[in-house]
């Protein structure tokens, strides 16, 4: 039924444009066969165009084992995304359970745990609010990576989540969706983030990154310092 439909509505415009043109074409002697391709390419062009647009690659890349990533936003299936969150989550806890000790105490698992986690991000995806980006990595077409960012007002970005499935990092991918926030937002020249002290793998990278700490943002007023870490990355 949405099928035909779809078919319904294209017709409907596809008629309104082609009476349009076609009078054009009567005034300038124009054959029938110039005519009907013409309509053809206005009829469709937009919807190529739209198509374009959401598919468009901020990155490609090869892993050392020959694998080939794709970076690109995050459209309209965010819900691929959940088992991403799961994995990353449960690896977290494996890795440095401190980091998850206190929340462990307000919540049944892990997996509760990752589960808010992922319907809190899809809730901010679903509002499309203009200052909120979200983009994924993928390898055949599974997501291994996610990147949540958002401007702020003074022109610099908030990197909110890195998540990279256990299975696939370091193999670059962090590296690689934290460098789509220059090519979304090539004005920004700042970008701030917080993440768990005892995360010592996060830690470590992004300072390897040439981040460097700083006091906790005053909108992250929530993060006890002593337990989080403040950061921050100028692009020069």
């Amino acid at each position: 039924m949405a099928l035909v439909f779809f078919i319904f509505c294209q017709f409907g415009f596809f008629k309104k444009r082609l009476d349009c043109v076609y009078k054009f074409f009567e005034r300038k002697n124009m054959n029938k066969v110039k005519f009907f391709i013409f309509s053809l390419m206005l009829t469709f062009l937009p919807n190529i165009v739209a198509m374009d647009r959401d598919t468009h690659l901020l990155d490609t890349f090869t892993t050392h084992s020959g694998q080939t990533v794709i970076v690109k936003p995050i459209v309209n299936d965010f819900d691929t995304l959940e088992p991403l969150f799961q994995a990353v989550y449960a690896g977290l806890y494996t890795q440095h359970p401190s980091v998850m000790a206190d929340r462990i105490k307000q919540f049944s698992s892990i997996n509760v745990i990752a589960q808010l986690a992922y319907e809190q991000d899809k809730k901010e995806f679903d509002t499309h609010e203009s200052t909120a980006y979200f983009v994924q990595a993928i390898l055949d077409e599974k997501p291994i990576g996610y990147l949540s960012f958002y401007t702020q007002s003074d022109g610099s970005v908030y990197a909110d989540k890195l998540l990279i499935d256990p299975a696939y990092q370091r193999m670059g991918i962090s590296k690689r969706l934290v460098s789509t926030i220059f090519i979304l937002r090539p004005e920004a020249t700042k970008i701030t983030l917080i993440t768990h002290r005892a995360n010592s793998t996060a830690v470590n990278m992004y300072k390897s990154h040439g981040c460097v700490e700083i006091p906790i943002p005053p909108d992250q007023a929530w993060a006890d310092p002593t337990l989080w870490i403040g950061l921050e990355f100028t692009k020069k």
